[in-house]
């Protein structure tokens, strides 16, 4: 159902996901094609502030901070496992690995070689303050909305 605080849980977090994806892009290796990633992050960012901050909205103001914080983690857990998932297709095509088992491993290490990657304290200070601000963001139009 389309409510004012969804719309803008979803906006927020889609926005602030791009700007942590625009400070991961000169962590990465040189030569990394980007492909869909100015996208991706966005998408997965709204989907993760529509379906899990916005449905919290007329929660309390302390929950709301926590929320913000676990929507913002959970959208770059969901990114990384989008990309190590990639990764992983494309290396078992070209046979990589010999068996499924092998490839799920591959792919948690693909997780944490780009968390590793992008554990600054730039995009983990932004992370935390975006979080938050997303919260309350939120919090604050739920309650006007109401």
């Amino acid at each position: 159902m389309l409510t004012f605080p969804r719309l803008i849980a979803g906006l927020w977090f889609a926005a602030l996901a791009f700007f942590l994806g625009g400070l991961a892009v000169p962590l990465l290796p040189e030569g990394t094609q980007l492909g869909l990633f100015p996208y991706i992050n966005p998408v997965v960012g709204f989907v993760m502030g529509w379906r899990f901050m916005g449905t919290r909205a007329f929660d309390r103001f302390p929950n709301m901070v926590g929320y913000g914080l676990t929507v913002a983690v959970m959208t770059v857990f969901w990114c990384l496992f989008i990309y190590g998932g990639y990764e992983m297709y494309w290396r078992s095509i070209k046979l990589r690995y010999d068996g499924p088992v092998e490839a799920l491993v591959g792919m948690a290490d693909h997780m944490k070689d780009y968390g590793v990657l992008i554990a600054t304290p730039s995009i983990i200070g932004a992370m935390v303050v975006g979080g938050i601000f997303g919260g309350y963001l939120t919090w604050f139009t739920a309650q006007r909305a109401s």
